[in-house]
Parts: structure tokens; C-alpha cells; sequence
């Protein structure tokens, strides 16, 4: 059938204008190509299909290469996935006209001609039948990944990471810490440079996971029914949280004991992160040691810091935002993580006495889990509204 439309079509051309016309006197269909560098998928499309898309409608269409290793490339299938409700998981893709979308080589092998027979009947019939996005750009898909980036602001970023940096189990473990550096009598620009250590391996370990978190997400995020229940499940988890961190605070209020705390890291995880802190600190390398320990502790405390962690990327991508912006805030939510840290060492250099700051983290449990609190529900809430 192909031959015989476009024989038609170049029929309609040649009435139109009196002579062959080039590209015809009919719209040309739009064709979106989504593609991954070195997919094998992508090298069969580009090897087996596009050849002969070329020698059968030749003059007849448009095709637009996308590489989705961009970002901006990567956010116009996005707007075209979420707009035509497509789930598919797919290393490459093929869009036409705007409104049907191909996932995979077998798909665009199978059905990239029929759509191109029909469409170039349509033309035929009615050659401004077909409403043709420009440049083959989704209608109103940057307009809709724009008003999900409003929606999320920076202040969340921001404000979770700190939340999560006063976590009492991240504050608990860093009053054991400058306790056994006290002991040690580690002081002056050694405790510096021990702080420096400490303080950057948690920094690029909490974000090397953060990116993983981010990474999984952001496939998850491609497929409409996981998302939906990923979004489900955060918010009814997010709720739970909610209740125990104020249930927790005036419980703590109360009886000032922690083991009356129901979201704080397990005794065992507990013991082996202060086992970790005095045999570390015990070595003469002590700022060697001290980026080793601080990369175990972080790892170890994500399973209690996490809480507020997770949900917090996961509204990054609810939000729309786009993987290099996404990665930007991944920075600065860990950025704000460890200031609290950086604080406390520096205050101990400067003579913060330990009994201070062992007061002060008794007071920072109740303050921190209303906080937690709080933050919680708002993300529920985000994560609703954004829906």
C-alpha cells in the first residue's frame, strides 16, 4: 500500500503546483527518534528500519534525532510519555505526528509503516487534516515540566537536608564521636583536619547514594502504574513517620530516655558504628581514619537519616525536574546535610566543651522530631498535589 499513497500524493503534488514538487504540497509526517548511543536496539533501528523508511517515503516525512543522554532531549519523551499514558520501558523510541508512540525495535518494526500508510491517507484526503506539532515538540510539554519545577522549590531542598542533618541519630553519633576524640585528646588543627576528612567522606558518601536513590527513581518514574504506587506507598509511609516523630518528641518530652524513641537507628547498628569511631580513632593515622569512618558511619546511619532521604529525591522527581537540575539538588540537600557537622567541628575548635554539647543534643531531640515531623506531612501533602 505504501507505494500506492505515495504515488498519490506526488499525483496531488504535481496538480497543485503544475510541475514535481519537493518536499510535496501536503504536510510531511513528524517522526521523533529517541535513541540511546551504543543500544543495540538503536543500531537496529538506525541500520534496519531507517533505511527503509527512506526508500519508501522519501520526501514524504521529517525525522528529528533526539540523543536522551541530554537532558533536554530526555524531557521531551518524558512530556510525550506522560502525555499519551505510555509505560513502556525502552532503550529506544519513535513518536509520530506527536501522538503514537513506539517503544523498542520490534514495536517500530512492526508498526512504523501502517502508521505512515495511514497518515499519508489522511493527507490525502484532507492535507491539513493532521495538526502537526512544530519541530516535533509535544503541545504544552515544556509548559508542563516547567509548572511540576515550580511547584517543588529549592526551600524543600534545602530545609530536608537540614532537617536531616539535626536527626538525632546523626546528632547521637556525632556527640560519640567528638567524645572519643576528646579522650583521645585530639585537639588544634588536628581535630581539624580530622573533621575536614570526616566531614567530606560523608558528604560523597550519603550523595553516591542519594544518586542511586535518584537513578532508581527516575526509571521507576517511566512506568505509570509503579509510579503510582510508589507515590501510594510514600505517602501512606510518610504519614506513619509523621505520627511516630511527633508521637516520639513528647513521648522523649516526657521521660528524656531514648530508648522511648521509636525512629532511631537499631542497637546493633548503633554498637557497630561506636566500634567503628574507637578502633578508627585509635590509629595513628587518625585522618586517614577518619574519611574511612566517616564514609562507614554515613552508610550505616542512611538507615535511620534515610527517611527523610528518600521521599526527599523522590519528590525531586515527581516534581519534573530534570536529571542534571535533579543531580544540582542532590548537592545541595547534602550540602545542608553535613552543615550541622562542619558546625560542631568547628565549634569544638574553637572550645566547645563537650558537657555543651551533649545538653544541647538532649534539647535537639524534641526540637528535630517535631521539625520531622512536619516535614513529613508536607512531602505527603507535595506529593498529592502534584498528582
Amino acid at each position: 500500500m505504501a507505494l500506492g499513497i505515495v504515488t498519490a500524493l506526488v499525483a496531488v503534488s504535481d496538480a497543485s503546483s503544475g510541475e514535481a514538487a519537493t518536499p510535496p504540497a501536503v504536510p510531511p509526517v513528524i517522526i521523533d527518534y529517541f535513541f540511546e548511543p551504543g543500544c543495540e536496539e538503536c543500531f537496529r533501528v538506525t541500520s534496519e528500519v531507517i533505511p527503509v523508511l527512506q526508500a519508501r517515503y522519501a520526501g514524504f516525512y521529517v525525522l528529528h534525532k533526539w540523543d536522551t543522554g541530554l537532558e533536554e532531549h530526555y524531557l521531551k519523551l518524558a512530556a510525550y510519555m506522560d502525555q499519551q499514558g505510555v509505560q513502556d520501558n525502552a532503550a529506544v523510541f519513535m513518536v509520530i505526528d506527536g501522538q503514537d508512540v513506539l517503544a523498542g525495535f520490534e514495536v517500530i518494526a512492526e508498526r512504523l509503516f501502517s502508521l505512515m500508510d495511514e497518515r499519508l491517507a489522511a493527507r490525502l484526503e484532507d492535507a491539513a487534516a493532521v495538526p502537526v506539532t512544530a519541530a516535533g515538540s509535544p503541545p504544552a510539554g515544556r509548559e508542563l515540566v516547567a509548572q511540576r519545577i515550580e511547584r517543588f522549590t529549592l526551600t524543600g531542598v534545602l530545609v530536608g537536608g537540614l532537617i536531616d542533618g539535626i536527626n538525632p541519630c546523626a546528632i547521637a553519633t556525632l556527640v560519640f564521636l567528638i567524645s572519643v576524640l576528646s579522650m583521645s585528646r585530639v585537639s588544634g588543627w588536628n581535630l581539624l583536619l580530622v573533621g575536614v576528612a570526616f566531614c567530606l567522606a560523608s558528604l560523597l558518601t550519603y550523595t553516591a547514594i542519594g544518586f542511586g536513590v535518584l537513578r532508581a527513581l527516575h526509571a521507576l518514574a517511566c512506568f505509570q502504574t509503579v509510579r503510582t504506587s510508589v507515590d501510594f506507598i510514600l505517602v501512606a509511609v510518610l504519614t506513619v513517620f509523621a505520627v511516630y516523630s511527633f508521637c516520639d518528641a513528647f513521648r522523649y518530652r516526657q521521660t528524656r530516655m531514648t530508648k522511648d524513641v521509636t525512629l532511631q537507628l537499631p542497637a546493633k547498628v548503633k554498637q557497630t558504628i561506636h566500634r567503628i569511631v574507637r578502633v578508627g580513632l585509635g590509629k595513628k593515622a587518625q585522618v586517614t581514619w577518619a574519611f574511612a569512618i566517616g564514609a562507614a558511619v554515613t552508610a550505616l546511619e542512611s538507615v535511620c537519616t534515610g527517611q527523610i532521604y528518600v521521599p526527599t529525591l523522590a519528590l525531586v522527581v515527581k516534581s519534573g525536574t530534570a536529571v542534571t537540575r535533579g543531580l544540582s539538588y542532590l548537592v545541595l540537600y547534602n550540602l545542608m546535610f553535613i552543615l550541622p557537622l562542619v558546625v560542631v567541628f568547628l565549634l569544638t575548635y574553637r572550645g566547645l566543651k563537650l558537657t555543651r554539647l551533649i545538653e544541647w543534643s538532649v534539647r535537639n531531640v524534641f526540637v528535630s522530631k517535631l521539625l520531622m515531623g512536619g516535614f513529613f506531612l508536607a512531602l505527603a501533602a507535595a506529593i498529592l498535589i502534584m498528582d
